[in-house]
């Protein structure tokens, strides 16, 4: 699959990004959420994991923006934060998963599977 990763925690970036390589998927990842925006005009992506609090653009922005050329592409949201007083907004974008840090890479990696791949090109 061909995922979208964004969150400006490095380390974050960097433990998502192996494993889901290792389990051969595409990764391209970015800790800005201006730079996320870009790549989502440039590129196509199956499945998109995004921190919700971001420089530049929050998580909400690039769902808007992915969800404007591709409507159901499968988006999981996370936070350090939690999601208090989100859940209308999570609802109202339609985010398929919302996740609190600290993350269980192996899971997310497993969740990020139980999505189809768009198939788009």
């Amino acid at each position: 699959m061909r995922v979208l990763l964004v969150d400006d925690d490095s380390l974050i970036c960097w433990s998502l990004d192996q494993s889901l390589t290792a389990r051969g998927h595409q990764v391209t990842q970015t800790q800005s959420g201006t730079v996320a925006l870009s790549l989502l005009k440039t590129g196509s992506f199956d499945v998109i994991l995004t921190d919700w609090r971001l420089p530049g653009a929050d998580g909400f922005e690039i769902v808007a923006a992915a969800r404007a050329s591709s409507p159901d592409i499968p988006v999981i949201m996370m936070s350090a934060h939690g999601n208090s007083g989100l859940q209308e907004k999570i609802s109202t974008y339609k985010i398929n998963c919302f996740l609190a840090k600290p993350l269980v890479v192996d899971d997310l990696a497993r969740l990020v599977e139980s999505f189809p791949e768009s198939g788009k090109a």
